[in-house]
């Protein structure tokens, strides 16, 4: 897979793969609700493989997509899209609503291309 970065930086990775070993639903996605219409994410990295990067969406409960991101460290803040190491789909993803559902999906993938963990947290934002 190849992708431009935003300082026109080409990025390459391997084709991505989901093994038998791929563990998914491990609960490790953490959500603490900010002020504003902020979260920040963060996950535990299950030491299973040689991490090389972490992707995470945020999407709607009809399944749009409001952030796709790349990231090489265990957390990220909704909706700042440019912290992360690459960002796909919108630079300014729409704000998250009060007592509305979403849902974020989290891959990680080694060195070799193989999913080692796969993740789904679903979550009602409040600003409590």
């Amino acid at each position: 897979m190849q992708a431009t970065g935003e300082n026109g930086r080409i990025l390459n990775s391997p084709d991505i793969t989901i093994k038998k070993k791929t563990i998914a639903g491990l609960d490790i996605v953490r959500m603490e609700f900010l002020t504003g219409d902020s979260v920040r994410l963060s996950w535990v990295d299950e030491k299973r493989s040689d991490t090389m990067i972490y992707f995470l969406v945020v999407e709607e409960k009809d399944g749009d997509t409001f952030a796709g991101i790349y990231t090489r460290e265990k957390y990220w803040q909704y909706p700042l899209t440019r912290t992360a190491t690459l960002s796909i789909g919108l630079d300014n993803p729409p704000p998250l609503y009060t007592s509305m559902e979403y849902t974020a999906k989290l891959v990680v993938v080694d060195f070799d291309g193989w999913v080692s963990t796969l993740d789904c947290k679903t979550f009602t934002y409040s600003t409590q």
